[in-house]
């Protein structure tokens, strides 16, 4: 995804993206893999191998980002 954005931004374009903040702060957005762990069900989150917050990590997301080709990106929580 974050290569595509890259493709089809305009050069010197400026682009924002958003993702899920921290997880002790985001207890809605646990809501529904709290229900499912109560209810002893698979998730989709288990499915896939990895949380609702794999891209909360700031340092990942800045090194994805510039993997893809972005510049001058700022991140902030």
């Amino acid at each position: 995804m974050l290569a595509e954005a890259f493709r089809v931004v305009q050069p010197n374009g400026v682009v924002g993206f958003s993702v899920w903040g921290d997880k002790e702060a985001s207890n809605y957005f646990t809501l529904f893999s709290q229900t499912i762990a109560a209810l002893n069900l698979e998730s989709p989150e288990d499915a896939l191998r990895r949380s609702n917050f794999h891209l909360n990590h700031r340092e990942n997301m800045i090194a994805m980002l510039e993997k893809a080709g972005f510049v001058n990106v700022i991140c902030w929580n």
